[in-house]
């Protein structure tokens, strides 16, 4: 046995921490060096792969799927709703197609004009939808799944290039989209096997478009103040200003921040949205403002009355961030700003206040939340409260499935430092790949450089030295087994140009 091998069994008996083993490696491509932009495509479940290599697209080894001349247009890939689905751009000859995949293929006509806004697949994948503009207008473009592309409304601009899609399991597939059409803002829709396209009244402003079941919800400007508009009514009474609508992930609860007689408040709206009395007037809005912040954490009588609102007292002049939901989408936090000072709201209280806030989250499933505050020119992370260490700069931070962990890298005068759980880690390392919980949140893992070799680092122990290891390729498979892929030098000799083989491997591993 080797020497490894009984370190790993001594560990085991210890209980402690123990080195991964290799369990296959995989070669997916072999490519000459040096590789000009290799990157990594994985789906959300970390099974299927696909390699970018120079913008034409591998998968099973050698089987290409883009063609010859087209290339894929970068940052263009979305992965869809059903296992191992996926779209990107394909730009060659000066023109742009779609191509959606993996079974069959299907390459779109030539689209009219250049995608300008992100891939959006409908919830039952029948349909993508993007935005294209020739220059001077814009349209929403839909892409069948043979191929076929229809185009919609005309518009001298449509917002950012995005579009709202009907959430899963909606009765209808449908798009909204905010399109200025002869110097006015309306909000449009076009529903799938529905003749014509519904174009909304002119408003100076509107939000961005949020749907509910069938209907869609956003607030609009009109003669100085905002409304709330949902499907073909409006809310009456008027407010100050409104935000843009924040979804929860159950596509059942929409909440607007918005201000109201100088006070800024969060309306949430669920499934029972308009809920109407007799008098024809819908009860969700509470006119009795005697706190400037309600969160309406509702439960709703048949009749449509409101049981409960649970109630946060800030002071009035405010403003709102982003608000975010928990997992459960039982609680919501948000950034409050009062006197340049910005804090966090969540859960009847109120934190310290920082310069900035950002990246605000729950961590995992917990009702635990965590963000970055700015401290004069450095940051810091904040979880429950409780603020950690200074730095120049903060990386993504990533939790555990149960939100009992977290990790991060952040930089301070150049030199880089690992953060697992608030705890610093020693400075073994030159650099640190994003980190990695495992599904049952026990195991972290992260690629990292020490002398110009880079290493799959498990429980802390670095595992095989690796020529270079494609850093955005990391996914667990299981609780026990997680991949990504390396490139290494093949032994064979250069060719006669001097090139020499790269090979491309899917490496598995195992900490059992």
């Amino acid at each position: 046995m080797t020497y490894r091998g009984v370190c790993c069994i001594f560990l085991l008996l210890l209980g402690l921490p123990h080195w991964a083993a290799v369990l296959s490696e995989t070669e997916l491509k072999t490519v000459y060096s040096p590789i000009p932009d290799v990157s990594v495509l994985r789906a959300p479940n970390g099974l299927e792969i696909v390699l970018n290599i120079a913008g034409r697209l591998f998968t099973g080894g050698e089987y290409r799927i883009s063609t010859v001349t087209a290339r894929v247009v970068p940052a263009s890939w979305v992965w869809g709703p059903r296992q191992g689905e996926f779209a990107c751009v394909l730009e060659g000859d000066g023109q742009q197609r779609v191509l959606r995949g993996p079974t069959p293929y299907v390459e779109s006509k030539v689209l009219q004009g250049r995608v300008c806004g992100p891939l959006q697949f409908a919830w039952d994948s029948q349909d993508l939808v993007t935005v294209v503009t020739d220059g001077t207008q814009m349209r929403v473009a839909t892409i069948g799944s043979h191929g076929h592309v229809t185009y919609g409304e005309a518009c001298d601009e449509i917002r950012d290039g995005r579009l709202a899609v009907t959430p899963t399991g909606a009765r209808t597939s449908a798009i909204a989209y905010v399109g200025l059409l002869d110097g006015s803002w309306h909000v449009m829709t076009e529903q799938r096997y529905r003749s014509g396209r519904k174009v909304g009244s002119a408003y100076e402003a509107v939000t961005d478009p949020a749907w509910l079941d069938d209907e869609v919800c956003y607030g609009a400007q009109q003669g100085g103040s905002w409304i709330l508009v949902h499907g073909s009514g409006k809310l009456k009474e008027r407010f100050d200003f409104i935000s843009n609508p924040v979804r929860s992930a159950d596509n059942l609860r929409v909440v607007f921040p918005l201000c109201y007689q100088g006070a800024w408040c969060l309306m949430l709206y669920w499934d029972l949205l308009w809920i109407v009395e007799g008098n024809g007037r819908a009860t969700m809005f509470n006119p009795d403002r005697t706190v400037h912040h309600v969160i309406p954490q509702c439960l709703w009588s048949p009749a449509g009355s409101v049981l409960e609102l649970r109630k946060i007292g800030l002071p009035s002049q405010c403003t709102l961030g982003t608000p975010v939901f928990s997992a459960d989408h039982s609680v919501i936090a948000y950034p409050v700003n009062h006197d340049d000072c910005w804090s966090v709201a969540y859960d009847d209280q109120v934190e310290e206040g920082y310069e900035a806030v950002a990246a605000l989250q729950f961590l995992g499933s917990s009702h635990t939340v965590a963000y970055k505050a700015q401290v004069n020119t450095q940051w810091r992370v904040v979880v429950a409260g409780v603020p950690e260490r200074c730095y120049d700069t903060i990386e993504t931070l990533v939790c555990s499935p149960n939100g009992a962990r977290w990790a991060y890298v952040a930089s301070t005068a150049g030199q880089r430092r690992l953060i697992v759980d608030g705890v610093e880690q020693p400075p073994v390392y030159e650099d640190y790949g994003t980190p990695v919980f495992s599904p049952d949140s026990a195991t972290l893992v992260y690629p990292a450089l020490r002398d110009g070799v880079e290493y799959m680092v498990v429980h802390g122990q670095p595992g095989t030295p690796h020529y270079r290891i494609a850093w955005d390729s990391v996914a667990f498979e299981s609780t026990t087994t997680f991949s990504y892929v390396v490139q290494r030098l093949d032994q064979r000799n250069a060719d006669e140009h001097g090139r020499r083989f790269l090979k491309v491997l899917l490496v598995r591993e195992t900490n059992e």
